[in-house]
């Protein structure tokens, strides 16, 4: 299972503090494997995923946004999108 503490830590000083009661519940049903027929392929997908390190996240307006263009080079980019598109 993936760990969304550092989400759920990032959403604490937000308007989306009322969620951090629903969300594992509602992550576990969510993210169960008889829930999806590709959760297992989406998984691995994320797993090969590079790491990139967002200086900044914005949970707070009306787009999420994690991150600036320049802290992810093209390539990194290029394979991000690759992985995605399986």
């Amino acid at each position: 299972m993936i760990d969304y503490s550092d989400f759920c830590a990032a959403i604490a000083d937000t308007g989306l503090t009322p969620l951090l009661d629903l969300l594992p519940a509602r992550i576990n049903q969510a993210f169960a494997p008889d829930s999806h027929g590709d959760m297992q392929k989406w998984q691995e997908a994320l797993a090969q995923l590079p790491g990139v390190k967002a200086r900044s996240i914005e949970l707070d307006s009306d787009a999420v946004k994690i991150g600036a263009p320049g802290e992810c080079d093209a390539a990194t980019r290029q394979e991000i999108e690759v992985l995605l598109r399986q």
